[in-house]
């Protein structure tokens, strides 16, 4: 969670390469979330930054058309670390020379 990951629609040999492109996740709990897209060489790209765990279910339309394969299904999953220790940094004093 938390952790963006870079998306790129490719569009550059669709012979309309400048056709509007829309990006929308929808999150396990029901919310819809646009997500700007922008220009690139390829066609366009964004910034893909889940907020919660579980399944979310992403949109990509273009030229007005959802693409093959859309909705993509991305499962977020967190990670448990109530099992990490760290040692050396109890407190006491440390003396430096």
């Amino acid at each position: 969670m938390g952790e963006s990951r870079k998306v790129t629609i490719l569009t550059h040999e669709t012979g309309r390469p400048d056709a509007p492109c829309s990006v929308t996740a929808l999150t396990p709990t029901g919310k819809s979330e646009d997500i700007p897209t922008a220009k690139n060489p390829e066609g366009y790209e964004c910034i893909f930054t889940p907020k919660e765990k579980g399944d979310h279910k992403v949109k990509v339309t273009y030229a007005g058309k959802e693409v093959p394969d859309s909705p993509f299904t991305v499962k977020i999953e967190t990670i448990d670390v109530s099992g990490v220790k760290v040692k050396g940094l109890d407190k006491r004093k440390c003396h430096l020379y």
